[in-house]
């Protein structure tokens, strides 16, 4: 055999390697394409899936917010009103005809359980109603020694009785303050009867 035989004879096998070859790589190509469009579609299914939960997971959590926002709102409102309530109480026992007033202060003292001291009012409880105050103390309590103090206190109604270093707190705020509790819950159930 001539060398041209042998370098066509090799020619031809290299040509026939080469073919095959290309061709086992364009199935294997192809392959791999089709599994991963496959591969694609199935993540993209799956992300359309996991977006769809999780916007609904999303709105969900958004709306127990609003909800609890919403009900904090409400509660707030409720408690502004309460509170509105026991000013209005509270303004109304100041503005009280003296008379009414003056019976009411003695009534703080007798329940305090005093029977001397120095009673201190705001500056225009004692202008208007500290004498007759301090009468009605030492007349009604037995061994009642009270007098009126020289000095004021910034309370907005009640009073206050020293007898040595110890105060008797029957201020108007401080009576409100001890009830507040007990009594919120039955002015919200008179305000707010669901």
């Amino acid at each position: 055999m001539g060398v041209e035989k042998i370098t066509s004879r090799i020619l031809f096998e290299a040509e026939n390697i080469a073919e095959n070859t290309i061709e086992e790589a364009e199935k294997k190509c192809e392959s791999i394409l089709e599994e991963a469009e496959a591969s694609a579609k199935k993540i993209l299914e799956n992300a359309e899936k996991d977006s769809k939960t999780e916007k609904k997971n999303i709105l969900e959590r958004g709306k127990s917010v609003a909800d609890i926002d919403g009900r904090k709102l409400v509660l707030e409102q409720k408690q502004k009103y309460i509170k509105t309530c026991f000013d209005k109480a509270s303004e109304k026992i100041v503005s009280m005809d003296k008379g009414k007033y003056t019976d009411f202060l003695v009534d703080i003292v007798k329940d305090g359980g005093c029977t001397f001291g120095e009673v201190i009012l705001n500056a225009k409880d004692a202008k208007s109603i500290g004498d007759k105050l301090i009468e009605r103390l030492n007349g009604e309590i037995e061994g009642g020694e009270f007098r009126l103090s020289q000095e004021s206190s910034r309370i907005k109604g009640g009073l206050l009785v020293k007898s040595g270093s110890v105060y008797m707190n029957g201020s108007l705020e401080t009576m409100i303050d001890e009830k507040y509790s007990d009594l919120a819950a039955e002015v919200a159930a008179t305000l707010f009867d669901d």
